[in-house]
């Protein structure tokens, strides 16, 4: 199950006190495409795009597995100075 900020809110409700603070979240733009290899065998390669719309940072990369690293290495940060929660 995936979670959403809707589901989050029907599970914790309208009840943010002094005390409760708003959940720290981050939105990434994600683009995803397929590429042809130049070689003879025509094997289709993914390419990943993911831009931080508030920064306008953007990285590339040529497999899954370093975008879901990334995407690791971004969520364990501390949120950047300044950021609205």
């Amino acid at each position: 199950m995936a979670f959403t900020y809707e589901k989050h809110r029907e599970q914790v409700g309208n009840k943010m006190t002094a005390r409760t603070k708003a959940p720290v979240y981050r939105i990434y733009l994600l683009t995803v495409w397929q590429t042809q290899g130049q070689t003879e065998v025509t094997v289709a390669d993914w390419r990943f795009h993911l831009t931080d719309p508030h920064t306008g940072k953007r990285y590339g990369f040529t497999n899954a597995e370093a975008l879901l690293a990334m995407l690791q290495q971004l969520t364990n940060d501390q949120p950047p100075a300044g950021s609205v929660s």
